[in-house]
């Protein structure tokens, strides 16, 4: 629900509506259904059940996320495992179009990047990931407001994907080798 809390209540709205008692009971949806067989489950599975009411909360409050992530061991422990926060967005309404191009120089790990945009008041921001989803620390030089000189890290080696967000919405990656 947190993810799709729209689709999610009509699809949970039509289950409940066409399939009713077969599928629901006095403890929440039954384990398992095949409506083109006509076979409906009238068990429960508690691997199933535990995460449909915690996913309800979340939806609702958000105090499990962040009852969970007020603990001083997560932060930590995602940086050591290397996850990185999810810069996409998922506003279907950010329709600003704009191009770009990403130009690598050879064997320097420079990277040129131009953005055509008129509009002043967008926030650029660059994020460049590796393949397996962590951050590559550069540096980043604006010459105008369009166009960036980037230097990455000299250790890494290897495809990249350069990430571009306008005010914190994710609008396009194009993936690049750095060497």
């Amino acid at each position: 629900m947190p993810y799709t809390p729209e689709e999610s209540k009509v699809v949970l709205r039509h289950l409940y509506q066409v399939y009713g008692e077969n599928l629901w009971g006095p403890y929440g949806f039954y384990d398992a259904f095949n409506p083109d067989e006509n076979w409906f489950a009238d068990s429960y599975l508690a691997i199933d059940q535990g995460p449909i009411i915690n996913m309800i909360e979340n939806y609702r409050s958000g105090i499990l996320w962040l009852s969970f992530m007020s603990n001083p061991e997560i932060d930590p422990a995602l940086t050591a495992i290397g996850f990185t926060e999810d810069i996409t967005s998922t506003d279907d309404n950010h329709s600003k179009k704009f191009t770009w191009t990403l130009y690598p120089t050879i064997s320097d790990g420079h990277l040129a990047i131009n953005i055509d945009q008129e509009n002043q008041n967008v926030q650029w921001s660059i994020d460049i990931i590796d393949a397996l989803g962590k951050k590559i620390p550069f540096h980043k030089y604006s010459t105008n407001g369009f166009q960036f000189a980037v230097n990455v890290d000299e250790s890494f080696s290897g495809w990249a994907w350069v990430f571009i967000t306008d005010n914190f919405h994710f609008s396009e990656a194009k993936s690049v080798w750095i060497n």
